[in-house]
């Protein structure tokens, strides 16, 4: 009888690697495969990381032409770059589910894969925290669960960690240049306005309701921010204090308050953003330990 009970139980605690699996995607439409998936492509390099992440990196058929991180995925097919992917090179590899970006990737190519017969899982992430929820939602996708949750469950331990340590901290007003010409910044529900608020800082922009708006200097003048924040992307050959140094008018440039950090570190929801976050908690805590206090920010205006 006891070797019957220990067999049961030792059926019980398999994973279920033939079993179903249906999860709601972004667009709100269940995805449902016969058995978790075994050839997956990924059409965006923050969707590769967070597949990496969910433990489904040895599951990955084929990736975009921009994913390479981490090492491994530079020895995994790639089908193109947007907008060049190829949905020839993609049927080659009889992928049984493609995970895009949404509201990044083209509707159109991703109706074009459905069409195909092949299934599209739609992946977006609102709040930073989503970041974990992402890891998950793939784990379950691609049987790895246990992975997937240990990492999840770590990401977010490192993100309270930051929120407690930074958010309520003296406020640092922020202008995020994620472009210079024309100039553009980050609405208060983009990723990285969030990442600046975990950091205890205020984005200026942050009454903008479009994640990235166009914005005009005067503007800009009038918020006056305590120091501006840019990536390592944009300018061209232009570092960020050649592209400010004339505009001493502005507090941040005459106070050289002027941080450039890794594009992909904060501008992708993957768990490496939380590298990016801690490295702008850090500037931003030395802006307030040089200057006690800085400016408060109220509705999007210095006072």
């Amino acid at each position: 009888m006891k070797r019957i009970l220990l067999s049961i139980l030792m059926l019980l605690t398999i994973p279920a690697w033939g079993a179903a699996v249906c999860e709601q995607d972004a667009t709100g439409q269940s995805v449902c495969l016969d058995k978790p998936a075994r050839r997956i492509v990924s059409l965006a390099p923050n969707i590769t990381e967070l597949l990496f992440a969910a433990g489904a990196g040895t599951h990955i058929a084929g990736v975009d032409s921009y994913s390479t991180y981490p090492a491994a995925a530079n020895e995994i097919t790639t089908i193109g770059g947007f907008p060049n992917i190829s949905v020839e090179a993609l049927l080659a590899l009889q992928p049984d589910l493609v995970v895009v970006w949404a509201g990044v990737t083209s509707p159109q190519l991703s109706e074009k894969i459905e069409s195909l017969g092949i299934r599209v899982f739609h992946l977006g992430q609102a709040t930073i925290p989503d970041v974990a929820t992402s890891i998950r939602t793939l784990g379950r996708l691609a049987g790895t669960a246990t992975v997937a949750n240990r990492n999840a469950d770590a990401f977010l331990a490192r993100y309270e960690t930051l929120h407690d340590r930074y958010a309520d901290r003296t406020p640092v007003s922020v202008f995020f240049e994620i472009w210079h010409a024309p100039l553009r910044t980050v609405g208060g529900r983009h990723l990285t306005s969030q990442a600046i608020a975990l950091c205890g800082g205020k984005n200026v922009f942050a009454d903008q309701k479009v994640n990235v708006p166009a914005v005009g200097i005067e503007s800009l003048l009038a918020r006056n921010p305590d120091a501006i924040v840019s990536t390592d992307r944009v300018g061209n050959d232009q570092d960020i204090y050649q592209r400010w140094q004339k505009l001493t008018v502005l507090e941040a440039v005459r106070e050289q308050q002027l941080i450039t950090l890794p594009d992909k570190l904060i501008s992708l929801p993957t768990p490496r953003m939380l590298d990016g976050a801690e490295m702008l908690c850090e500037q931003l805590q030395a802006i307030r330990d040089n200057h006690q206090p800085p400016k408060q920010l109220i509705a999007g205006h210095t006072e």
